[in-house]
């Protein structure tokens, strides 16, 4: 079975030769090879026959406790904490601006690396962090939810914008189908870590 890292790269491929890659910038925020996405962006749709649609404008990845977790591109970097009802929120997370105008957010983390900006907000970006591809920004937890994972986001401001970094915009059941992504997708070839696993078995 096809790996997810060879469906990046296939599709990579042909977005770049379609559209330029100036908009493919992002590469996955772990070193893990055993890491996999557990659930991709969800468009209105209600999980149980008769429940309300539900949406998910995120990535989440099987992370262990304590996993390392990267930039997936350079830019300036604040941390911060987010607590919703029941338990449910960003938790510990952080945020990275990058200077082609997107943000991406980094959740539930256990730990953040020290030398990120501890910042509300609503703080002007010139007192943010400085923060290069690959660098450990923090580790994986369960802050703001119930489970050991990275909640992961791409944005053109804070929570507000989400886009999918995939490009299934026109997806309307569970992500991706059938393991494929959109020509438009963000991702990068040089990812630093591939995504062992099968894409069947994880999407059926």
């Amino acid at each position: 079975m096809r790996t997810l890292m060879s469906i990046f790269a296939t599709m990579s491929i042909v977005s770049v030769n379609a559209a330029g890659s100036s908009t493919h910038f992002l590469t996955l925020p772990f070193e893990d090879t055993a890491t996999v996405l557990t659930q991709g962006w969800r468009y209105n749709i209600a999980i149980n026959p008769g429940s309300d649609p539900y949406k998910h404008e995120g990535v989440d990845y099987a992370c262990p406790n304590n996993t390392k977790i990267v930039a997936a591109a350079d830019g300036i970097a604040r941390s911060w904490y987010q607590y919703g009802n029941q338990n449910y929120g960003y938790g510990e997370y952080v945020i990275i601006y990058h200077n082609n105008g997107y943000y991406t957010l980094y959740a539930h983390f256990s730990s953040i690396n020290s030398k990120i900006a501890r910042l509300r907000p609503d703080v002007n970006q010139t007192q943010w962090t400085p923060i290069k591809r690959g660098e450990e920004i923090g580790r994986s937890g369960k802050t703001g939810t119930t489970n050991y994972h990275l909640h992961f986001e791409v944005s053109t401001g804070y929570a507000t914008g989400r886009v999918d970094p995939y490009d299934l915009y026109s997806t309307v059941d569970k992500y991706p189908p059938k393991g494929q992504m959109g020509l438009n997708h963000l991702w990068l070839l040089d990812s630093p870590a591939s995504v062992s696993s099968d894409i069947v078995g994880l999407w059926s």
